[in-house]
């Protein structure tokens, strides 16, 4: 039996984007301490869908993506979207028929990611599903395992920029990557297809080849 495509909606269309539950007590070591705070800002933010809390904990890498991302929107070809990973390749599509024009062509970094987050493009349905396990900090760098059901899901990063840890949503999506592809196969249909159908379905438009045109000609 083909798994139905709406339920999967809310992992895909976050772009991997997962959150997790406090644990009671706090940490000894207060890099840990610190990293664990910083996970919880970005959770609270998501769950408030408050995007400017959530882009003040954001790393600096995590917002050179979505600046890429945003350019690509705008001006990518087909040969050059299609280049991308599954999860970057719906970014650029959701970018392309869910954020404003004027936003992409002259918002920051910043006020693209508060966007998607205060729209719901990032959304924080699977919160209350997942956890942060062990720590593990390195000097600047620091790693936490995912923790669903018991069961190690990957790794969160993050990095100290300045006197604050800042969390690394870039490493998180790109952990996600490939599951677009494997539900295609699940599914047995063309990845693009798999794409641009579960696009329609979340703006609730029908969503064609258009969709491969840039916004901007160079």
């Amino acid at each position: 039996m083909k798994t139905r495509l709406v339920p999967v909606l809310a992992v895909l269309i976050v772009l991997g984007v997962l959150g997790v539950l406090s644990t009671p007590g706090a940490f000894a070591d207060p890099a840990k301490d610190g990293v664990r705070q910083c996970f919880l800002s970005y959770k609270h933010a998501l769950l408030a869908k408050d995007g400017d809390k959530a882009v003040a904990v954001l790393s600096a890498n995590s917002l050179d993506y979505y600046d890429r991302m945003r350019k690509l929107a705008l001006t990518g070809s087909r040969q050059e979207v299609q280049a991308l990973a599954d999860l970057d390749r719906m970014s650029v599509f959701s970018l392309r028929v869910r954020t404003p024009r004027s936003l992409l062509e002259t918002g920051s970094p910043g006020a693209l990611v508060k966007y998607a987050i205060d729209s719901g493009m990032i959304g924080a349905d699977s919160v209350s599903r997942m956890d942060i396990g062990e720590i593990t900090v390195r000097g600047d760098q620091a790693t936490a395992d995912i923790m669903g059901n018991g069961q190690s899901l990957g790794t969160f990063r993050f990095h100290k920029e300045g006197d604050a840890w800042k969390f690394d949503l870039e490493a998180l999506i790109q952990l996600a990557q490939g599951r677009l592809s494997a539900l295609a196969k699940q599914q047995g249909m063309d990845e693009n297809e798999l794409l641009i159908k579960l696009l329609s379905q979340v703006t609730g438009k029908e969503i064609g080849e258009e969709i491969w045109k840039p916004l901007v000609q160079r």
